[in-house]
């Protein structure tokens, strides 16, 4: 099920740190010096920007694999004597989401790359009405994945799921639909979707055919 909205936007208020910079100058000339080349130029820059409103590319399950599998981590957890895990998935180069209950009371986790990278995690933050757990690393990863905005979701919209399900617990992708929204009032809060995941699937990423995330397994 996906996490809700307000953590999804509280989410992206804290990693969208890109702030716009726009230079200025200033002339005594007050000349109008526009010129066709000028004119030519903005009519170019307007149509490539039409293009690039066109309907986005649609991924495969098996691209959605290969592009994105790399920013997808298992995780595995010694709280209390017993050993657990689950998956998790990088939103910024030094941050993961995952599932609370898949750390459970291990405050250190320790993160595993699909090609066997190992690294170990510090929790930051967790919520557990929401299941959602925020996990910190020393070093930085090269590939992390963005959030889709859920207004513009659709029942019926091709999904995927990345992660490390049970009995293998190898990296599997795992294609579906989203079959309806959870809903308190007018605000979607959570996605049904049927993609299969079992045991170990849990904190990974379920990701749309753009490429952006949708909900936390």
């Amino acid at each position: 099920m996906g996490v809700k909205t307000k953590t999804t936007v509280s989410i992206l208020t804290y990693l969208l740190l890109l702030i716009p910079i726009t230079g200025c100058g200033s002339s005594n000339n007050t000349t109008d010096m526009s010129s066709p080349d000028v004119k030519d130029s903005t009519t170019a820059i307007d149509e490539a920007n039409e293009t690039a409103k066109e309907e986005p590319t649609r991924l495969s399950p098996a691209d959605i694999g290969e592009q994105f599998g790399d920013a997808v981590w298992e995780v595995a957890t010694d709280g209390c004597g017993t050993e657990s895990g689950g998956s998790s998935f990088a939103v910024a180069p030094n941050i993961f989401i995952t599932n609370e209950h898949v750390v459970g009371p291990d405050m250190t986790p320790t993160l595993i790359s699909r090609n066997g990278d190992i690294v170990e995690g510090v929790v930051i933050g967790v919520d557990k009405n929401l299941d959602v757990a925020v996990v910190k690393i020393s070093e930085t990863v090269d590939l992390w994945l963005e959030w889709a905005d859920p207004d513009e979701l659709r029942e019926g919209e091709k999904v995927v799921s990345l992660g490390y399900p049970a009995p293998y617990y190898q990296f599997s992708v795992s294609a579906g639909s989203i079959i309806s929204f959870l809903r308190e009032g007018s605000s979607r809060i959570g996605i049904v979707s049927d993609e299969a995941s079992d045991y170990g699937s849990s904190g990974g990423p379920l990701i749309s055919e753009s490429g952006q995330v949708v909900g936390v397994v």
